[in-house]
C-alpha cells in the first residue's frame, strides 16, 4: 500500500522518531530510540508542539533538557532538535508571508476520512485527490479497512461550493494520484504495490483507461522502488520522482528526489538520477512538483530545517551553474507543525496552489488546504536574501543571548572570593579567568569549586554552578573543543588517584553532554596525582591540588 500507510500510528511514530537523527542515517535512528517519547512531560511538549503553541512546548522541552537525569545523547538530541522547530516556529509566526491559506469544505475534507495529494486543473473547477472513499455514498462509518481510490470533485465556477466526492474508477486495490503533467495532459496514477499508470485527461470524460507507464511513455521504472509522487516537465522531456531506494544503492535518505531525462534526439528515457544532497536529506523527501518553466521546483522533506515533521519547500535550477539552490522553507502560515505535504500549484495560475496537512489531533488524517499568494511571488533570489537577512538576524540575536546568560553564569561564580595564596598560584601556574568574551587556543582554566561526593567520582548538586561558566562558554562559542583533566593530592595510592582523577573529569564531561554539548567537542583525561600545583604538604596545598581544569585546544 501507499499513501494509505500515513494513516497508520506506525508512521505517525516514524516520523517522531526518525526527526531525532539530523546527523545519523536513519537505519542507526530505528535500532535505537529515544526514552523520552514515553515521558508524559515530552509528550505534553508535543501536545503543544503539533497546535502551534511554540512558547509553551519550549518552556517544557528547555526543561527536560536542563534538568534531565541520566539523559541519553540520543535523548538530548531530540530534546535540541524540537527546542530548534520552536524557536523557528516563533520566527516564522512573527513574519508570515503573504498568503491566506484556507480549508477546503467538508465535501473535500470529510472529517472521517484523509484526502491527499490534490490536483486542481487550470480553471479551478475540476480536483483530483486521493482517498478512501465508500464506493457507496450512503455508506457510514470510517474510512478503516477501505482503499484509497483516486477521487474527484467538480463545482460550477473557480469559487463556486466543491461538488460531490466519486471514485473515478472505483476499486479494492489502492489507487491514488502521484500527478499531474505540468502541461495538463496526463494524469499519473498508482494501483496496487508498485505499478504505476497514466491516464490521458482529455478522454477521462469518456473513458477511464489507466495505461501502464511503460506503454504510455516507453518509460521503465525499477519497480524496487516505492514512488510517492511524481511531476512531468511542460515539455515532457523530464520527470521528477520522489523514490524509496531502499534495495537500490544511490541515495540519500528514505525517499530521495529523482530526475530521469529523455534524449531529444532519440527519444529514449536516461537513467533515474538523484538530485543530489542540497535537496535530500538521510530524512523524507516525499513529495514533488515543478512549475511550466521547468526550474521551480517545490517538494516536502522533514530532513531540512523546518517546524517539526514535513514542511514545503522551494528550490530553483541555476543554469549557470548547473545545480539546485538552497532550499527555501515557504513559512507561516504554509507550513505548520505537522506533516505538510504534496504542494501542487495551479499551473496557470501559480500563485495559487494546493496542499494537504495533517490534522493536530495526532490521528493521521489529512485535509486539503487551497493557497492565495497576496500579490506576486518574490524570485528565489529576493526570497533568499530575506531568508539570509533573517537568519543573519536570528543569529545575532542568539549570539546576543548566549552572551547574556555566559555572563550571569559568570557573575554567579566570580561572587565566590578567590584567597590570595590561590590566586598567587593560579597566576604562577599560568591559569587564566573566564574571558569575558571569547575564548581562544591554549587557554587554561581552573574550574573552582568542583566537587565530588567523598571519595568518590559523582558530582555534588552544588558543582554545576561552578560548571555553568564552562557549558555557557562552549554553547556560545560552538567551533572550539576543549580537554578537561583530572587531579588529586598524594593522599592514598597513586593507582587508585590515577583511576579516580580519570573518573571525575568524565563526570564533567558527562555533565555538558547531557546538556547538550557535542560529545566530539571534549576531551578527558586523570593525572592523579603527578601534576601538582600546590605543596602536598599542607592541606591548603593538597585542597588546591585536588581540582579539575580545562584548557582550549582548538
Amino acid at each position: 500500500m501507499r499513501l494509505s500507510t500515513f494513516t497508520t500510528l506506525s508512521y505517525v511514530l516514524f516520523f517522531l522518531v526518525v526527526q531525532a537523527y539530523p546527523n545519523h542515517a536513519q537505519a542507526q535512528a530505528q535500532k535505537e530510540q529515544p526514552r523520552i517519547i514515553q515521558d508524559s512531560r515530552y509528550k505534553s511538549a508535543v501536545g503543544h508542539h503539533r497546535r502551534a503553541s511554540y512558547s509553551k512546548a519550549l518552556e517544557v522541552y528547555r526543561a527536560m533538557l536542563q534538568t534531565g537525569k541520566n539523559l541519553r545523547s540520543i535523548d538530548s538530541l531530540l530534546l535540541q532538535r524540537r527546542i530548534a522547530e520552536c524557536e523557528l516556529g516563533l520566527q516564522k509566526q512573527s513574519n508570515p508571508e503573504p498568503v491566506t491559506v484556507t480549508k477546503l469544505d467538508q465535501n473535500i475534507n470529510d472529517p472521517r476520512y484523509t484526502s491527499l495529494g490534490a490536483f486542481a486543473m487550470n480553471d479551478e473547477r475540476t480536483l483530483y485527490f486521493t482517498s478512501p472513499r465508500p464506493k457507496s455514498a450512503k455508506a457510514k462509518g470510517s474510512s478503516d479497512g477501505l482503499p484509497d481510490n483516486v477521487c474527484v470533485s467538480r463545482r460550477a465556477t473557480g469559487s463556486s461550493p466543491w461538488g460531490k466526492v466519486t471514485a473515478i474508477k472505483y476499486s479494492q486495490l489502492n489507487q491514488g494520484v502521484l500527478g499531474i503533467s505540468t502541461d495538463s495532459k496526463n494524469m499519473f496514477i498508482f494501483s496496487g504495490s508498485n505499478d504505476i499508470f497514466v491516464q490521458e485527461l482529455d478522454q477521462i470524460a469518456r473513458e477511464i483507461k489507466f495505461v501502464p507507464i511503460d506503454k504510455a511513455l516507453n518509460l521503465n521504472i525499477d519497480k524496487r522502488f516505492h514512488v510517492s509522487s511524481l511531476a512531468m516537465t511542460s515539455d515532457r522531456q523530464t520527470i521528477y520522482l520522489c523514490a524509496n531506494d531502499e534495495k537500490v544503492q544511490g541515495g540519500y535518505g528514505s525517499h530521495d528526489i529523482w530526475s530521469i531525462s529523455r534524449n531529444p534526439d532519440t527519444n529514449e528515457w536516461g537513467e533515474m538520477v538523484n538530485l543530489g544532497e542540497e535537496i535530500n536529506t538521510e530524512g523524507e523527501e516525499f513529495s514533488v512538483s515543478i512549475l511550466p518553466d521547468g526550474k521551480t521546483l517545490f517538494f516536502a522533506s522533514d530532513g531540512h530545517k523546518g517546524l517539526g515533521r514535513c514542511d514545503i519547500y522551494r528550490s530553483t535550477y541555476v543554469d549557470s551553474l548547473g545545480v539546485w539552490s538552497k532550499p527555501l522553507h515557504l513559512g507561516y502560515p504554509i507550513n505548520t507543525p505537522n506533516n505538510d505535504l504534496y504542494y501542487n500549484p495551479v499551473f496557470d495560475s501559480p500563485n495559487h496552489a494546493y496542499y494537504s496537512v495533517e490534522r493536530p489531533d495526532a490521528s493521521g488524517l489529512y485535509d486539503v488546504y487551497f493557497i492565495d499568494y497576496q500579490g506576486e511571488i518574490l524570485s528565489i533570489e529576493e526570497q533568499d536574501a530575506r531568508r539570509r537577512a533573517a537568519e543573519a538576524a536570528e543569529a545575532q540575536a542568539q549570539k546576543e543571548a548566549k552572551q547574556r546568560e555566559y555572563l550571569a553564569a559568570l557573575q554567579q561564580i566570580e561572587a565566590t572570593p578567590i584567597k590570595p595564596a590561590e590566586a598567587a598560584i593560579m597566576a604562577q601556574k599560568g591559569y587564566s579567568a573566564f574571558p569575558k568574551d571569547s575564548a581562544s587556543a591554549g587557554m587554561k582554566i581552573l574550574l573552582r569549586n568542583v566537587q565530588f561526593a567523598k571519595g568518590g567520582t559523582g558530582l555534588t548538586p552544588e558543582s554545576s554552578k561552578y560548571l555553568e561558566p564552562l557549558y555557557r562558554l562552549l554553547e556560545m562559542q560552538p567551533h572550539i573543543r576543549v580537554r578537561i583533566s583530572g587531579h588529586t593530592d598524594n593522599t592514598g595510592k597513586p593507582a587508585v588517584n590515577l583511576a579516580i582523577s580519570k573518573e571525575r573529569a568524565r563526570s564533567v564531561v558527562n555533565f555538558l553532554v547531557k546538556k547538550g554539548i557535542n560529545a566530539a567537542r571534549l576531551e578527558s583525561g586523570g593525572y592523579g596525582q603527578t601534576q601538582p600545583i600546590a605543596p602536598n604538604t599542607t592541606e591548603s596545598g593538597r585542597i588546591i591540588n585536588r581540582r579539575v581544569e580545562f584548557v582550549v585546544i582548538k
